[in-house]
């Protein structure tokens, strides 16, 4: 990062692509995508302060703000996440006590993800999360979630999505949230009532 902190760091990346779908399709197809001991830390100096990333993102946008983004396709055929972790950290912020979670400084560990990624593209992604599971430093534990996600231009839609914690078992009705845009869809989805229907659930 440019506070000289490492933003990443990970033990083992691997991934194999389709060469015939990029040179007849130009679309990205992923047979596999594996990350292991991934170690990523995002930080802010104060609430109003960029993410430690800021400049990545800044590379990553088009210079041209009058021309149209380019396309792209991507296909993750199966991803795998494991043995990892992520921090986050406002500075500025006082710590909260130990075993309280605190959304200033949260800390994810025994991080273990499967999924599978069937379409990446402008206005429209899909995941299929068969597995997730981590430890949060408070003390919050995920044993296991899986949700079938598809992101649209103006629809959020959550569909089997199960949750797995020590005890419990939540297994919520399909979700459907609609916004005015990707570029609003934090703010609109904020102002939105959210009604949660759950069925064939339990907590001990």
């Amino acid at each position: 990062g440019r506070d000289n902190k490492p933003i990443a760091s990970i033990d083992k990346l691997a991934a194999q692509m389709s060469l015939s779908e990029l040179i007849a399709f130009r679309r990205f197809v992923f047979d596999y995508a594996e990350v292991v001991g991934l170690k990523a830390r995002l930080e802010k100096a104060d609430p109003t302060s960029p993410l430690n990333i800021q400049f990545i993102i800044d590379a990553l946008k088009s210079k041209d703000k009058n021309k149209p983004p380019t396309p792209y396709d991507i296909e993750l055929k199966a991803v795998a996440i494991r043995k990892s972790a992520v921090t986050f950290d406002i500075a500025s912020e006082p710590h909260r006590p130990a075993g309280t979670f605190d959304p200033n400084h949260i800390s994810i560990s025994q991080l273990r993800t499967d999924a599978i990624l069937p379409k990446i593209k402008n206005d429209t992604i899909v995941v299929d999360v068969t597995r997730l599971a981590l430890h949060e430093i408070s003390g919050f534990e995920l044993n296991d979630l899986a949700a079938n996600v598809e992101v649209f231009p103006d629809m959020l839609s959550v569909k089997n999505l199960r949750i797995a914690m020590p005890g419990s078992l939540l297994v919520p009705q399909d979700i459907t949230v609609r916004y005015k845009s990707l570029k609003t869809i934090a703010n609109d989805i904020r102002s939105t009532p959210l009604r949660l229907a759950v069925a064939n659930s339990y907590v001990t």
